[in-house]
């Protein structure tokens, strides 16, 4: 795709060639100003790339829980179901 293309000419990102385009070019619209074109195009790029990545990409923490070292205030335990003692 080029640079200069219109904002119409996106699709929806399948391959990560595509993702890369699309975040160079989002990156370098980033600042655009409302009403524009380039903050149109912007708007349909962060839908996109949005889409892409929660399709694709895995963030860890997010899906997989991070074990928590605080403790229960009600009984004492620890979050992970650990006793407090154990700490």
């Amino acid at each position: 795709m080029n640079i200069k293309q219109n904002y119409m000419d996106w699709k929806v990102i399948k391959t990560e060639i595509s993702y890369k385009k699309a975040i160079k070019r989002t990156m370098e619209i980033f600042q655009a100003l409302p009403g524009t074109a380039e903050a149109d195009e912007l708007d349909l790029l962060l839908v996109l790339v949005k889409d892409y990545e929660d399709k694709h990409l895995v963030m860890p923490g997010i899906f997989y829980p991070i074990r928590s070292s605080r403790t229960d205030p009600k009984d004492g335990t620890k979050i992970n179901g650990l006793p407090a003692t154990a700490i």
